[in-house]
Formats: structure tokens, C-alpha cells, sequence
């Protein structure tokens, strides 16, 4: 992909993650997803858990009134079979203030029916809590 076709994508993804519309977020997953929440590793088996792991994160957002992230791709890689993405984002408020930034690298695969995320490293999270070990048991207790 060019950098803006990916420029797209990521704000499509961001503007599905806010509206709600997480069955079309996750069918562009691939499973496993392999997620790193600040240096803890979350590997996603299911689609089920894609959509309830984006379901919790959307909650933990729309709590501390996230009403939009605007995400800027700082980076691309050359095109291949993968591709990583490198994105700052910023969460807003619904007046245009930033509450909170953070930083992402997305790995991409290429598919038939578009890019899916193959893995996500977050070195910084919008929300801190979803990296702990209550917010991830939480993700393991639902499935079971």
C-alpha cells in the first residue's frame, strides 16, 4: 500500500473502532492476533476475542470521553508480502483537545480482500489499564 492508502486505512479503522462497528473491524484481523500493550504480550485465538478485546478497549475510551481518535502515520514500509505501519495517535475530546496520545506499529499482510493486521505493538497506550493483568483476565474469564 502507499503511504496514503494507508493513511486511509488506519483512520477507517479508528473511525469503526469509535462508531462501534466492530464485527467490520475485526473481519480485518487476522487470528492470531498477536497485540503487545506496552511490553505485555496478548495473543488474540479467536475471532471472538478480537471483537471483545476491541469491545473493552472501545469502553475504557468512550470512559475517559474519548470522542475521536486522529491518528498521523508517521511511517510505511516499502511494500511486501507484510507491511508495517507506524502511527502517533490522539484521542480527543468532542471539542478537539487532545485527553491522550499514544504510539502504535501495525504489521500488515496483504489479502484478497484488503490489508488485515496481522500484529499490533503498542509502546505507549491511550489508556494504561488495558495493558494490566485485571483488564487481560477479564478477556480470558469471558471466553471461558
Amino acid at each position: 500500500m502507499t503511504y496514503n492508502d494507508c493513511v486511509s486505512y488506519i483512520t477507517w479503522r479508528a473511525a469503526l473502532l469509535m462508531a462501534g462497528r466492530l464485527d467490520d473491524l475485526a473481519r480485518h484481523c487476522e487470528v492470531p492476533l498477536e497485540i503487545d500493550l506496552a511490553g505485555r504480550n496478548l495473543v488474540l485465538t479467536s475471532r471472538e476475542d478480537v471483537l471483545l478485546h476491541l469491545h473493552r478497549t472501545r469502553l475504557a475510551f468512550l470512559a475517559r470521553s474519548f470522542a475521536k481518535l486522529d491518528p498521523h502515520v508517521c511511517a510505511v514500509e516499502l511494500p511486501g508480502a507484510t507491511q508495517r505501519v507506524w502511527v502517533r495517535w490522539n484521542a480527543l475530546d468532542g471539542c478537539g483537545a487532545v485527553l491522550a496520545q499514544a504510539e502504535s506499529v501495525y504489521l500488515l499482510v496483504r489479502s484478497g480482500g484488503g490489508p488485515r493486521v496481522k500484529s499490533v505493538r503498542n509502546p505507549t497506550l491511550l489508556v494504561p489499564e488495558i495493558a494490566s493483568p485485571q483488564f487481560r483476565n477479564r478477556l480470558i474469564r469471558s471466553r471461558a
